[in-house]
């Protein structure tokens, strides 16, 4: 029993001591992320590599503590989280899995280029039932995406061509305002 404890004092010591370097590092590691989330959309995963490696680089220039080798997936993601989008369909690469973290923790509606439907297909098995499909040609997509807002609904709008409906500016610019004590948002010719 004493020599189990032993082993177990050992092993708690390397988790602290790797604890004290996190928390350490946890400044850069944040703002790295931000900048992850802001700017790596629309690249490419060896070019999201280059600019993190630039981004890690001048952040030790400039005295500011981070990992050695920033991983998004690794300081924004939670392991069992992307473990169910790997069983939902998304792919277990690390650019999909960044990718991933892009659409849970960013604050903007995201745009998936997706030839593969690979994330349409992961998208379609997280919300299962209660997600709302439409196309943007859809006469009815302004009905149902009131319909989704008013409920509460997941909406995907699949086919998207390179120029938007106007109408959905508001919504993509989430610009929500407060009238007679309740948060509503322009929508076509409707509040």
């Amino acid at each position: 029993l004493t020599v189990g404890l032993a082993d177990e004092a050992v092993r708690w010591a390397e988790t602290v001591g790797k604890m004290d370097v996190e928390i350490e590092n946890l400044t850069g590691d944040v703002f790295l992320s931000a900048a992850a989330i802001s700017y790596y959309g629309p690249f490419t995963g060896e070019y999201r590599h280059h600019v993190v490696e630039d981004w890690v680089a001048r952040a030790v220039e400039l005295q500011i503590p981070c990992s050695d080798s920033f991983d998004l997936k690794a300081v924004m993601g939670n392991p069992v989280e992307m473990r169910d989008w790997n069983l939902q369909g998304l792919p277990s690469d690390s650019v999909s899995l960044n990718n991933g973290v892009l659409v849970t923790r960013g604050k903007r509606w995201p745009l998936m280029i997706d030839p593969q439907a690979q994330a349409n297909k992961w998208i379609k098995n997280r919300y299962g039932k209660e997600l709302k499909l439409t196309k943007l040609n859809n006469s009815k997509m302004l009905v149902n995406l009131e319909n989704c807002i008013m409920m509460g609904l997941p909406l995907l709008i699949e086919d998207c061509e390179e120029h938007l409906d106007p109408a959905l500016e508001p919504i993509l610019q989430k610009a929500v305002f407060e009238s007679e004590g309740r948060l509503q948002i322009h929508l076509g010719h409707k509040d």
